[in-house]
């Protein structure tokens, strides 16, 4: 980081010198995408400081195992904030070699490949984990880094600027990075539970993986794991965590381990999602968007239209095919919802980013 910055992070004592530093921040990486930022009031980010909870919208979404999640998504000022602050988080930490979630060059497929090949598998999820992440938690961190030590105020303000409410919020840019500078420590201790045990160890946020030649291994294991995770602040999501064995789906962060029964180990997309993705394509050839959205439950909540909502899911749901496995079947995908998009009048292709666009005319004018 630039020393000017530094000086600004070791000795900033007001918001002046926040408001400087943040500016410079949002300034670094609006030019690195290539646009140019507004520049922040130092009355809009005191408003921020003394009331966070102005600046979040609260919902709630499925959850894959059933239930909802409560999402506290900032507003896109305090986005901005946070998305700037990013940078400065990646820069304090240093990944260990088992940490996969929002590390650079490292993902989903990474972090399930570490456990081709093995017998057993042992998913554990950590309770709670970003409200568990508390705000002391963060300000300490800041204050104490290994790299870089922040003054008691910036320490403060920062830690004050990414939290609601005590802890990490589900739903702020800044959240999965932050977790990674408060779980050094836990990773490294379950890396060494993990060598204990001849298991291998991988984290993706708070995705946990074990896996081991037996089911023995990961059966001596699982105790200690959870000791360690409540020694570390956290607790284990008891309804979440399973072991399973060859004679079963085993599953890392979503993916599909396979192939080993033939010699030939792989990482791929379960087939119900492959399924889904047919069926979405399929309604809409059919039957038309609006019909398709409907039939796939996209109901317009959140204020974004079903139709769009929909093709925003299936976007996502194929580049996420492609990324994984890129097989001939999945090609076909994108062909046809690059066909379908021409037909309904969009101007785009199936890589376009349509976060941006608020309803299907404005979709249809990129």
């Amino acid at each position: 980081m630039e020393e000017h910055l530094s000086t600004h992070l070791r000795t900033g004592q007001d918001v002046q010198t926040l408001t400087r530093f943040l500016n410079a921040m949002l300034l670094r990486r609006a030019e690195k995408d290539g646009w140019t930022p507004w520049r922040w009031q130092e009355r809009q980010i005191d408003a921020m400081l003394t009331d966070p909870s102005w600046f979040y919208r609260s919902f709630t979404i499925p959850k894959k195992s059933g239930g909802l999640r409560h999402i506290d998504a900032p507003k896109r000022t305090l986005k901005l904030v946070q998305w700037a602050l990013v940078p400065l988080f990646s820069e304090m930490f240093t990944p260990s070699s088992q940490v996969y979630g929002f590390v650079k060059g490292r993902g989903i497929v990474d972090n399930a490949s570490v456990h081709l090949g093995q017998s057993a598998v042992l998913n554990v999820d950590i309770q709670g984990f970003f409200p568990s992440v508390s705000r002391a938690r963060i300000e300490a961190i800041l204050k104490d880094g290994p790299v870089l030590r922040l003054s008691e105020y910036m320490a403060r303000s920062i830690a004050r600027l990414c939290t609601l409410h005590g802890g990490l919020p589900q739903g702020s840019p800044a959240s999965a990075v932050l977790t990674n500078l408060v779980t050094v420590r836990l990773d490294a201790r379950l890396a060494g539970l993990a060598e204990q045990f001849g298991c291998r160890y991988s984290r993706y946020v708070d995705d946990i993986t074990l896996s081991a030649s037996s089911r023995a291994a990961l059966d001596r294991a699982l105790p200690k794991l959870e000791m360690i995770l409540l020694s570390e602040g956290f607790a284990l999501n008891t309804n979440k965590t399973r072991i399973q064995t060859l004679s079963m789906r085993r599953e890392v962060t979503g993916l599909v381990l396979s192939g080993e029964r033939i010699g030939v180990p792989a990482v791929n997309v379960p087939r119900p999602y492959r399924r889904q993705v047919r069926a979405m394509l399929h309604h809409w050839r059919k039957h038309g968007i609006s019909e398709a959205a409907a039939r796939n439950g996209f109901d317009g909540d959140h204020g974004v239209r079903p139709d769009l909502a929909f093709v925003r899911q299936l976007q996502g749901r194929i580049a996420h095919l492609r990324h994984v496995n890129p097989t001939p079947e999945v090609e076909r995908f994108y062909t046809d919802l690059s066909d379908l998009l021409v037909s309904e009048g969009f101007r785009t292709s199936p890589d376009t980013d349509l976060e941006c666009c608020v309803d299907l005319e404005s979709a249809k004018a990129i």
